[in-house]
């Protein structure tokens, strides 16, 4: 009996400082993220990590435990096949641990619902773990692995020697399964354990070190992330849809014109993971876009537009459906939901434009052929439509991909609406390409990629020239969403969000070439600015807002895993619903309550918009 005893607590013990190193290791990843946080904050993590931690063990130790029981604790074939079984979950655990790690340091988050979603797609899965220690994680795998596996097998399974009584037999099996049931549960609590247990800083970082990735597996597997029920309730849906209603609502249908006419062709340019970081123009790095600065000087750019997620299918939506990005999912995913949403291309499309895309990726990656047919696109190309001599991991090369669509341009009837996604800045940043700077660490990696985008654009913006549609065509140049590099921000903050955004062409009004707009807004707002601009009712697109429009309220608004930022001219707020509290505010000076009236129009636009989300196709 003693034995066992020893062998329980060595146990217990073993996975306590299994997940304690795991994530020392996940903090070490992220040493620029917390290398200006308190010590102390830093190391409260582990214990706020530690009900969780404790669930964690038991859920591991269950199966082993009832393997044992049911064997009398005699049986030779049971010991080995908890011994095996552990081994699995030791790896299982690092794994888990090292994938991690690479989602955050990408996209801020541990596994969720998202990224399992993306394992129908394994090669574009590991592009998105492009910005990540690829080789630093492998040796970190195999090391943390073949360690504690040697532990386990020299300290634990060795003293796997039981001798008890039969009475011992029966009331063990009973009461070790039941502590562990107790552990698994997080303790004799009304609740069982929840992933709010563990979040305790204003720093999202340490929110994620503090989250068992195997709890959060678990938990995951058992109840996936599909939204039956909106999540976000701050308080009555009425209230919150007045609100959101009178923040969508222009006082007058009116726009200031931009355009010569309202009938030109439009050419989307959407640039893979641009960041107004890397715009001069707008207060980001010199050098890195020249042929987009030069752009600037005879276009309208915008000095405040916001991407609304983070993921290129997120930025789609947004221009071409107008509806905001969830937290936690997207909705090009979901069968019968995306098929409720408007679609500016449809509409223009009835009112005789033509329609094309253009990627050079594939297009079966994030269900985006599927979204395209439906949002009737006449003519769709991706990867596999069009010759092309050079590839990353992911596609085309944008030079590759620029040439194409002129040369496809007999393809087009004017009027015309065409869309090209760029793809070369994609991580992970494996172009062949000129190392304008050095070719030494992910942000300059990324600067290189961006560098050659900007020449490839300039290049193709000459050559658009000679085309006979060129005078008669608007450019909207602007980025599918934003990154983290080269400045390595925080997934949360709102310059994660910043986005370039540039209408251009021979087609402005002279008045409006070379100006900076300074209103607010987001991808949502690009439906409702364009068709009032070519005089064509938008009532459908309800979160869309005319950017031209003076009477609206412009405001940005984007989401991230399990929260919202909201931009006004007046404020910056960003909150965090597992914190259940805003993380960041700009503006200090402003009055306590009109942060609080802010909060709850944030507030108010999240709950209506998943209120939909869920309601679509129910």
């Amino acid at each position: 009996m003693k034995n066992l005893i020893q062998y329980t607590l060595k146990l217990f013990g073993f996975w306590i400082i299994l997940f304690f190193v795991l994530r020392q290791v996940f903090l070490l990843f992220h040493f620029r993220h917390i290398a200006e946080i308190p010590m102390s904050e830093i190391l409260w993590s582990n214990w706020s990590a530690l009900s969780m931690d404790i669930s964690s063990a038991c859920y591991f130790m269950l199966i082993p435990a009832l393997m044992l029981s049911l064997t009398g604790f005699q049986s030779r074939t049971a010991k080995k096949a908890a011994f095996y079984f552990s081994v699995i979950l030791i790896l299982l655990s690092s794994f888990i641990n090292i994938v991690d790690i690479g989602l955050s340091l990408s996209w801020g988050s541990k596994i969720n619902g998202k990224a399992l979603s993306y394992l129908n797609y394994p090669k574009e899965a590991i592009g998105t773990m492009g910005s990540s220690p690829i080789v630093a994680l492998i040796i970190t795998f195999l090391s943390v692995s073949i360690l504690c596996i040697w532990v386990f097998k020299k300290f634990i399974h060795n003293n796997l020697d039981f001798n008890l009584s039969l009475a011992q037999k029966i009331i063990v099996p009973i009461l070790l399964l039941s502590l562990l049931g107790i552990g698994v549960r997080g303790g004799l609590y009304t609740y069982p354990i929840a992933k709010n247990r563990t979040y305790y800083s204003k720093h999202n970082v340490l929110n994620l070190a503090s989250t068992n990735g195997n709890w959060n597996m678990i938990n995951l597997l058992a109840s996936p992330d599909q939204y039956i029920k909106n999540p976000y309730f701050f308080m009555p849906l009425k209230e919150a849809q007045t609100i959101v209603e009178q923040l969508n609502r222009a006082q007058k249908d009116t726009t200031v014109k931009i355009l010569k006419h309202n009938r030109p062709n439009i050419v989307f340019i959407m640039l893979e993971s641009w960041t107004n970081d890397i715009i001069e123009p707008l207060g980001g790095e010199a050098g890195l876009t020249p042929s987009f600065n030069l752009l600037c000087k005879d276009g309208l750019l915008f000095k405040n537009m916001y991407a609304n997620g983070f993921r290129t299918e997120q930025g789609l939506i947004a221009y071409n459906g107008g509806f905001p990005a969830q937290p936690k999912t997207t909705i090009v995913r979901k069968f019968g939901k995306f098929e409720s949403l408007p679609g500016m291309v449809s509409i223009l499309v009835d009112h005789s434009f033509s329609s094309s895309f253009y990627y050079g990726s594939s297009l079966d990656f994030a269900n985006t052929i599927t979204y395209l047919h439906t949002a009737s696109f006449e003519r769709i190309i991706g990867r596999e439509d069009f010759d092309y001599e050079k590839e990353t991991v992911w596609g085309a090369y944008d030079e590759e991909l620029f040439r194409f669509f002129l040369e496809d341009s007999e393809n087009r009837q004017e009027p015309f609406i065409s869309m090209m996604i760029t793809l070369t800045s994609h991580e992970p940043y494996d172009a062949d390409i000129e190392h304008i700077f050095p070719h030494k660490g992910l942000p300059n990696k990324f600067r290189n990629t961006v560098y050659y985008t900007d020449q490839c654009l300039g290049t193709f913006m000459e050559n658009a020239q000679e085309q006979s549609w060129y005078k008669n065509t608007l450019f909207i140049i602007i980025a599918d969403h934003a990154h983290s590099l080269p400045q390595m921000r925080k997934y949360n903050e709102p310059e994660r969000h910043f986005i370039p955004c540039l209408f251009y062409g021979d087609i402005l009004k002279e008045e409006y070439r070379g100006i900076i707009s300074e209103t607010y807004g987001s991808q949502i707002d690009i439906p409702a600015t364009l068709l009032s601009q070519l005089d064509i009712p938008h009532d459908v697109f309800f979160w869309s807002k005319d950017l031209f429009n003076p009477t609206h309220s412009h405001f940005a608004y984007y989401t991230f895993n399990e929260g919202f930022g909201y931009i006004t001219p007046n404020q910056t707020l960003v909150w965090d619903q597992n914190l259940g509290q805003t993380i960041i505010i700009r503006n200090s000076d402003l009055p306590v309550i009109e942060n609080e009236r802010l909060l709850k129009q944030g507030k108010a636009i999240l709950q209506v918009m998943m209120e939909q989300y869920v309601g679509f196709n129910n």
